[in-house]
């Protein structure tokens, strides 16, 4: 028996099965899902950050992707305050965020200033549950890159 072995798991207690482990992972990740579901969140709060660690965030313009979250963590993060920012610079437009994670999916469209209101929501990647259809005009094109406009307020989020 490894070094690891001996003090992971001790002679008295039986190592857990492969299966037992994904099960309780599985029963975790369905746990998590159906109380977000539970708990709706029907505006987007200004200082949540537009990202979901593993999965696809992004901001949208008209359907084309202004900010996409970097998995590689490369680029600065950005706040929903830095988006509201600029959709205040480019009025005119219908202004998405897009929040794919694993557990849960989130869609929400600016509808007035500093409001961002869900319009869409479903399981997440994990979950083999059909999401439906997009209400409004909102989906993001991930090919479609728009320059986002460089502020020297966008930093501190203030309304």
């Amino acid at each position: 028996m490894s070094y690891h072995q001996e003090h992971l798991f001790p002679a008295k207690q039986s190592t857990p099965s492969r299966f037992n482990c994904e099960q309780a992972a599985i029963e975790v990740v369905e746990r998590t899902r159906q109380a977000w579901l539970a708990a709706p969140q029907e505006f987007l709060s200004l200082e949540e950050i537009i990202g979901v660690g593993i999965g696809f965030a992004a901001l949208t313009r008209n359907g084309r992707v202004v900010y996409e979250e970097d998995c590689d963590g490369k680029e600065k993060r950005i706040k929903v305050c830095e988006a509201e920012q600029m959709a205040r610079q480019s009025t005119g437009h219908d202004w998405c965020v897009h929040l794919v994670g694993l557990v849960e999916e989130r869609h929400y469209k600016r509808i007035g200033k500093s409001l961002w209101k869900l319009y869409k929501r479903g399981p997440g990647l994990l979950s083999t549950v059909p999401t439906g259809k997009a209400e409004t005009g909102c989906a993001a094109t991930p090919n479609a890159r728009l320059k986002a406009p460089q502020s020297d307020t966008a930093a501190n989020c203030s309304p």
